[in-house]
């Protein structure tokens, strides 16, 4: 929701899309009456169908499809599941609206990068359609069904993108 707000006060007329599986996040997404926005109430995937997300009772940035390992535990003590919901799931090949557009896919989806990317083979390989793509990845697996950052990467290079900038944890981004 947040990058959803600063990509609408960094650029007002180009449409966004948004994708909040979390249904009291998506409510709160919904009432901002943001312009050009769209919010859907699903999570992307690898396939359309449902699935179960675990939502955090400490925040709603650590929601995840992935259950967390130990070593996630160690890393974040203070994250807990509140509770599970069971959640919509689509894929971004199945969206009409991404059809014959150019895009900017900015994937924030803890841990869950690797499915989202399976279900966006025929937008990936459309050189006309994704100009470019920021994903957050783990250098090392923090939940069960996770693909890391050396095992994502590689494969996005092999579907034509080039890597420009890795933020090291602790920075921030500039404007």
């Amino acid at each position: 929701g947040g990058w959803s707000q600063e990509l609408r006060d960094w650029d007002k007329t180009t449409p966004i899309i948004a994708f909040e599986p979390v249904r009291e996040s998506f409510d709160v997404l919904k009432k901002l009456g943001l312009d050009n926005f769209v919010c859907k109430n699903s999570a992307l995937s690898d396939s359309s169908g449902y699935a179960s997300i675990q939502v955090s009772g400490t925040t709603g940035m650590a929601s995840s499809i992935g259950e967390a390992n130990s070593f996630y535990q160690k890393l974040y003590p203070d994250v807990s599941v509140a509770r599970t919901e069971e959640i919509k799931t689509v894929t971004l090949d199945s969206l009409e609206e991404l059809r014959n557009k150019s895009i900017y896919l900015k994937l924030d989806v803890e841990g869950h990068e690797w499915q989202v990317l399976q279900g966006a083979k025929k937008l990936l390989n459309d050189p006309e359609s994704v100009i470019a793509i920021e994903i957050e990845t783990s250098l090392q697996v923090t939940r069960f069904g996770e693909k890391t950052h050396y095992q994502i990467v590689p494969w996005l290079e092999t579907q034509g993108f080039k890597v420009f900038h890795i933020a090291t944890p602790g920075t921030t981004r500039q404007g």
